[in-house]
């Protein structure tokens, strides 16, 4: 990819640290440690290269967790699992330097780390400031990244998973070693050097949430979403994947899903409707970001008076074997937000 991905709500990293490790469970929503595309870039000061054997990781039990809150943080290294409060934090690889024609302010090199992030605990939350840590306890906080997608963001709600890239601009001769992540009340640290004999830990097991069944109106504070059918796959629109507008959520070789859903209103206000605010969920927890432009017939954000309802296609670029589970829209108007969630299996 050419040029830089400035957007400034997660950032890059830095170390080549290709820590590989291939998930071979079956699905492609599970995680992959370290697979770099930068395999060529030397090794120098700040920076290092190492590898691992495939690793297998077992599948998702889908049993609750006992982590109870204000727990004591469990810092790791990486390929672990750093947990507190019933959140957790797992990061798959570390790229040091990012291979970009993007700019990079002298004296700067960029770097980016890919993380799992996840909720085990009853309260949503949003990764907050996330934190490079240096050898001599200097820190740089989170910015921008180059060749990968950011964290979204969103709220990560209990039993959801999101997997994403953190970037960082760091001084050129920096040493590195950490990563710290906020999230809800906890401080979550993993390092970022892999240790000899180390394995990739099996992500903690979720809560399956009890879902409304496909074509199941779900209301809440006067509006309503109601997920129709699920078309698997969807036919993306000519150029679509190769878009630059749409490199944060369209790659080549992942699968384009599409919910037929409508939104109505039955509220005394007028609500805002933003496709672009849903979300998908599979059925290993991880969220996915809709893509504007996707598909045809696809619905259109703009405001609903009461009574009035809109529908249409909301797309999806997925791992090619996820398996959907539900659809998670953000809805609302004037600051207040309205999150309804339905499930896409009868």
């Amino acid at each position: 990819m050419n040029g830089s991905i400035r957007f400034p709500r997660r950032a890059s990293l830095a170390m080549t640290l290709t820590w590989a490790a291939i998930i071979a469970c079956g699905q492609a929503s599970s995680p992959t440690v370290g697979q770099s595309n930068n395999t060529e870039t030397p090794a120098g000061p700040g920076r290092s290269t190492a590898t691992s054997a495939p690793i297998e990781s077992p599948t998702d039990p889908g049993t609750p967790s006992s982590t109870p809150a204000d727990s004591p943080p469990q810092d790791a290294d990486l390929g672990g699992i750093a947990e507190q409060d019933g959140y957790f934090l797992q990061v798959l690889t570390v790229l040091d330097p990012v291979v970009t024609d993007g700019y990079v302010p002298p004296g700067k090199r960029p770097v980016e780390v890919e993380v799992i992030v996840g909720n085990i605990s009853a309260e949503p939350a949003s990764p907050a400031d996330s934190h490079l840590i240096g050898s001599d306890g200097q820190e740089f906080i989170d910015w921008i990244t180059w060749a990968h997608p950011l964290l979204s963001g969103y709220a990560v709600d209990p039993g959801q998973r999101e997997r994403g890239w953190i970037g960082f601009e760091v001084p050129e001769n920096a040493q590195i070693e950490g990563l710290r992540l906020d999230i809800g009340t906890a401080e979550l640290y993993s390092g970022l050097i892999p240790q000899p004999g180390a394995v990739l830990a099996s992500l903690p097991p979720r809560t399956i949430p009890q879902y409304p069944t496909l074509g199941e109106d779900v209301a809440l504070d006067g509006y309503t979403l109601t997920a129709l059918r699920v078309v698997d796959p969807a036919q993306a629109v000519p150029g679509f994947f190769s878009s630059p507008s749409n490199i944060f959520v369209a790659k080549e070789g992942m699968r384009l899903v599409a919910i037929e859903s409508i939104i109505e209103n039955v509220s005394g206000r007028e609500l805002f409707v933003y496709p672009g605010a849903c979300l998908l969920i599979d059925t290993e927890g991880f969220i996915y970001l809709s893509a504007s432009g996707a598909v045809e017939n696809e619905m259109n954000s703009l405001s609903l008076t009461p009574g009035a309802r809109t529908s249409g296609l909301i797309a999806f670029p997925i791992p090619p074997t996820a398996e959907v589970e539900a659809i998670r829209c953000e809805i609302g108007s004037f600051g207040v937000i309205t999150i309804l969630v339905t499930g896409l299996t009868k």
